[in-house]
């Protein structure tokens, strides 16, 4: 797991590095798409001598997701926010992207508590639900330079 991750953070600043800057992000995931393909087939038995009774793919699992949840979530949503930038975007970009947002949910929002009617709900059920289809994201950090 540590040498998967810091590959992929090799890929990603090495390749920017170099110059090619999406290049780290591609290399990334088609490393893990490889890895992925490597466990299905069980040929990790063979890199790692461990044995078939081994239940090698779930504890990898479980320290991916300790990973993910402890290190590399915080990480990419601080990187994100650090990089978005409020100044380098033209006004009517904003003000197009927010309608957008807008306009979606005012069909999201009806289409969510009309799809509720077959299943014997309540009106304030119903409510809630439509809320809750709600598109959520936030980012830790925003640049507001």
């Amino acid at each position: 797991t540590v040498i998967a991750i810091e590959l992929g953070l090799l890929m990603t600043f090495g390749f920017k590095r170099a110059g090619f800057d999406g290049s780290g992000a591609v290399g990334t995931l088609l490393m893990g798409t490889i890895t992925k393909l490597i466990w299905q087939q069980k040929r990790v038995i063979q890199f790692t001598k461990c044995s078939e009774e081994t239940d090698f793919l779930h504890q990898i699992g479980l320290d991916i997701n300790v990973v993910w949840d402890v290190v590399i979530r915080p990480l990419l949503f601080g990187h994100i926010g650090a990089a978005f930038d409020l100044s380098v975007m033209e006004k009517e970009s904003i003000y197009k992207s927010c309608g957008i947002v807008i306009i979606g949910l005012l069909m999201r929002i009806p289409t969510a508590f009309l799809s509720c009617f077959g299943a014997n709900l309540s009106k304030r059920e119903r409510l809630f639900i439509a809320s809750s289809w709600t598109p959520k994201a936030s980012s830790s950090l925003v640049h507001w330079s």
